[in-house]
């Protein structure tokens, strides 16, 4: 049940800076941001807003920096999540290259039925790292977000370069279902990732168990019951896999789970995993829009305990805590709990009106209208 909280403020705020992530399903980040611009301005025309959209690492993360740092895009061929030849993109902003996992194994790529975690795999991610680690730049950042797969990284090996051999030394495809029959890597051809890799990762969660990838996130992606259970199994052994050819951990890392198990391969091969919200936060300079600012607003989909978990939001709230400016939250909908209580949001807004079904409230042009009016609200609230 959506639930509103409102603290009326004790100053006067003349800049207010924007920063929401995308309304997943609605809008995109810069979309949801200039709705809430354009319903702050309709009654304070004289205020300044400045918009500074935001990303978690997950999709939509690519087109958020790529923008605000004004990057260009680079296509690039790879598979798709069923090994089909797809073109994906790389944005280029200066010495840095950004690869989104989902624009090459997005389960949004998918049609409904074609959506099977045993069948996918994640070999265009390994395609589009290894064009970008081609194109010698400084850094490659790769945000993980909204992936169809999980299969703990075995087709990014094979994208880049390696060969995965069952026991009488066949070849065999890297995804879910084949995870058990991978008995060696074979690494010849291997590209090898190094420290200029940032791998971005919006869940915190292991790769395998009660909290892994595959029982938490395989059934999102059209896993049955059943298929969850091989999945989490299959994890298991590949990760021993990897550890025996490879000679490293790939369950270590905080993140080994996202993208189904994606982030523990390129955090194990030499990527260096970052929460992506910060990261985000850092790459569009949030810290440098917010000099001045008397206002911060963050905001996403849904407002709820998982919003403190690394998203988004809440690194914005961080940015707005260390820079001294005040951070209200907007969400479509929003779950009050506790911990969004006493998370230090000065306010918090549902965009949503009361009783609007949700087949309505997920049309782009009602999830715009809805924002323009939670905009005016915070507008007359504030200042």
């Amino acid at each position: 049940m959506n639930e509103m909280m409102t603290i009326p403020p004790n100053v006067r705020a003349q800049k207010i800076v924007v920063a929401l992530d995308s309304f997943k399903g609605s809008l995109d980040a810069r979309a949801a941001s200039i709705a809430l611009k354009e319903g702050i301005e309709s009654v304070r025309p004289e205020c300044e807003v400045m918009v500074v959209p935001v990303a978690d690492g997950g999709e939509g993360t690519a087109d958020v920096v790529v923008s605000a740092l004004g990057g260009c895009w680079q296509s690039v061929e790879c598979c798709d999540p069923l090994g089909r030849p797809h073109r994906g993109q790389i944005g280029l902003c200066g010495g840095v290259a950004i690869v989104e996992a989902a624009s090459a194994v997005g389960l949004t790529l998918l049609r409904e039925e074609e959506r099977n975690p045993m069948k996918t795999t994640s070999k265009g991610v390994g395609e589009l790292v290894r064009a970008a680690l081609a194109m010698e730049v400084e850094r490659v950042v790769v945000g993980l977000g909204g992936s169809a797969t999980c299969d703990g990284g075995a087709g990014l090996l094979e994208g880049l370069g390696c060969r995965l051999l069952d026991e009488e030394g066949h070849e065999v495809v890297g995804c879910g279902e084949n995870l058990p029959r991978i008995a060696r890597i074979e690494t010849s051809g291997m590209v090898k990732i190094d420290s200029r890799v940032e791998v971005l990762v919006d869940v915190t969660n292991p790769l395998y168990g009660p909290n892994g990838a595959a029982r938490v996130f395989a059934p999102q992606k059209g896993a049955s019951a059943a298929d969850v259970e091989r999945l989490d199994e299959g994890l298991r052994h590949f990760a021993e896999v990897v550890r025996v050819s490879l000679g490293v951990d790939m369950t270590s890392g905080v993140g080994a789970g996202a993208a189904g198990g994606l982030g523990g391969m390129l955090m194990a091969l030499g990527g260096r995993g970052c929460l992506g919200g910060r990261r985000v936060v850092e790459l569009v300079e949030l810290r440098e829009a917010c000099r001045g600012a008397n206002l911060l607003v963050a905001g996403e989909g849904c407002v709820d305990f998982q919003t403190l978990m690394g998203k988004a939001p809440s690194e914005v709230l961080r940015c707005g805590r260390e820079c001294g400016v005040p951070t209200v939250a907007v969400g479509g909908g929003v779950r009050m709990c506790e911990e969004l209580r006493a998370s230090g949001f000065a306010a918090i807004y549902a965009a949503t009106p009361e009783g609007m079904p949700l087949s309505e409230a997920l049309l782009p042009e009602c999830a715009a209208a809805n924002l323009r009016r939670v905009g005016a609200r915070l507008a007359l609230e504030w200042l």
